[in-house]
């Protein structure tokens, strides 16, 4: 979990960020806003965009993640360790019986 983490945090970050920025810019830009400018059905609209917006931010990363994680997947095959398994037993004897140097 903690090598997820640290290859996909920063990435997260800057999603979770972006996300926020764009949500509090909508916020501001539409309270600021007079009356008479914008519609109500205008502001409405303008909220559906930036839903659509952060939506398909979202998609992208999701997007990103499984593709990255079917991509770097581990080999799982059988490692032949006979020898380092002969390395070990040759030092472990040559160790038991005093020669070691």
């Amino acid at each position: 979990m903690v090598d997820l983490l640290r290859i996909y945090g920063p990435a997260l970050l800057g999603l979770v960020v972006t996300i926020v920025l764009l949500w509090v810019i909508l916020i501001v830009s539409l309270k600021n806003t007079p009356p008479d400018v914008l519609s109500d059905a205008a502001k409405k609209g303008i909220k559906k965009v930036a839903v659509i917006v952060i939506s398909l931010g979202a998609l992208a990363y999701v997007l990103f993640l499984v593709m990255s994680l079917s991509v770097n997947v581990t080999p799982r095959g059988v490692i032949d360790r006979s020898t380092t398994l002969d390395q070990q037993k040759s030092f472990e004897q040559r160790h038991m019986n005093g020669e070691a140097k």
